[in-house]
């Protein structure tokens, strides 16, 4: 098997199995949520997927503009020290956004634990996005599944940890968005 298809083959695996989880996830949600907790569920999803593409995707689309250019001219630290400046103020955006939306809001206490957890699954794929766009351009195939499927397990886990409502949130419903 020659390096391209060997490569295509893995990079295949790993956005792949990220996806399947997903798709598996959707059922396991809709049973255990309510539909007005699913609404409220697909509501932060939606409003943290916005915040994902805005803040990450253009950060991943400038590791993969300038990533090859900073590194043939031998700055690829200036360059991770500029993402890490970026990905830092992104991530105290999306906190200061977390933060305001939970003392704003009215919300029940389940579903201010269900932002932070989507907050932080935000988080992890901001460094994640970035750094699997430069796994993806130095060839690095089994790193990038590892850390993808990795990071697509751990959002996953996060949320599933929240449908199993802990002892204390037990008595309580979504609030009406």
């Amino acid at each position: 098997m020659n390096k391209i298809t060997k490569e295509s083959v893995l990079f295949f695996a790993g956005t792949f199995i990220p996806a399947a989880i997903g798709f598996i996830s959707v059922p396991i949600f809709t049973r255990y949520f309510t539909p007005a907790e699913y609404g409220v569920n697909a509501l932060i999803d939606t409003s943290f997927g916005y915040i994902n593409t805005i803040l990450f995707g253009i950060i991943s689309s400038i590791v993969w503009r300038y990533y090859n250019e900073y590194k043939k001219e031998n700055k690829i630290d200036i360059f991770f020290g500029l993402l890490s400046v970026m990905i830092r103020v992104s991530l105290i955006i999306v906190f200061l956004l977390t933060i305001g939306i939970l003392f704003i809001s009215k919300y029940d206490k389940y579903t201010k634990y269900l932002i932070i957890s989507k907050a932080i699954a935000v988080s992890m794929s901001a460094y994640v996005s970035a750094y699997s766009v430069v796994l993806r351009l130095d060839g690095k195939a089994k790193a990038f599944n590892f850390i993808t499927i990795f990071n697509s397990i751990a959002g996953f886990a996060l949320i599933y940890g929240l449908i199993n409502k802990p002892r204390y949130l037990v008595n309580t419903k979504f609030s009406q968005v």
